[in-house]
């Protein structure tokens, strides 16, 4: 992919409609796809890049939709709205750098004490907190897409969380 076709996808990425996570699940989401999403704090900061289904080729998603099963983009963004940090490392980070600065010394004795959740909280942030883009593409281009924003931001803006110099 060039960086004329990468600056075309991440230009379309940012003209996506942005949708909040409260009114997670998002159906217009094909069940079985690889995109590029991007996702944004309150103040419409630009936060997290990321990318699902890489693995996702034609003969695939035949498979997956045959199952009637979701891969890919959905399934990415679904894990993201639970708030789970189990095997999600955008969870991870937004419990780390965003919810836990907010927690009451009781708060996170609650959760040490395994009185309180937080992946609760975290789903709570997420939902309350955060939108998404997203822009739909073919398996073979998610990963160098992601990285091209990485490295060169959306506009010039490069993610809070996960952007490289």
């Amino acid at each position: 992919m060039t960086t004329s076709q990468k600056e075309v996808f991440t230009e379309a990425l940012a003209e996506a409609p942005l949708h909040r996570f409260a009114d997670w699940p998002n159906r217009t989401i094909p069940s079985v796809c690889a995109g590029v999403y991007s996702v944004y704090d309150r103040l419409e900061r630009f936060i997290y890049v990321g990318m699902a289904g890489a693995k996702l080729n034609a003969s695939e998603i035949d498979r997956k939709k045959a199952q009637a099963k979701r891969s890919g983009l959905y399934d990415r963004l679904d894990s993201h709205a639970s708030g789970y940090r189990s095997g999600d490392r955008f969870n991870i980070y937004v419990g780390d750098l965003y919810v836990l600065r907010t927690l009451s010394t009781e708060e996170i004795e609650g959760i040490s004490d395994g009185l309180m959740s937080f992946d609760g909280l975290i789903r709570e942030f997420i939902r309350g907190e955060l939108t998404y883009r997203y822009v739909i593409t073919s398996n073979t281009v998610v990963r160098g897409l992601e990285t091209h924003i990485q490295r060169n931001g959306i506009r010039g803006e490069r993610p809070a969380i996960n952007g490289k110099s």
